[in-house]
């Protein structure tokens, strides 16, 4: 990943989290079941855990 699209994916991580934090939990937590990010447990899926 070059430069440019690093800063381009961490722009829109922060925009993310800041979405995340404005919203109701259960919103977020639909939102990420839905994008296949954590479980219905809202346990983070095991491609998204550190190794």
């Amino acid at each position: 990943m070059i430069a440019t699209e690093f800063k381009k994916y961490l722009t829109g991580m922060d925009e993310y989290i800041k979405k995340l934090r404005e919203e109701p939990k259960e919103k977020s937590l639909k939102f990420l079941m839905e994008a296949g990010i954590v479980d219905k447990e809202g346990k983070l899926m095991p491609q998204y855990k550190e190794q």
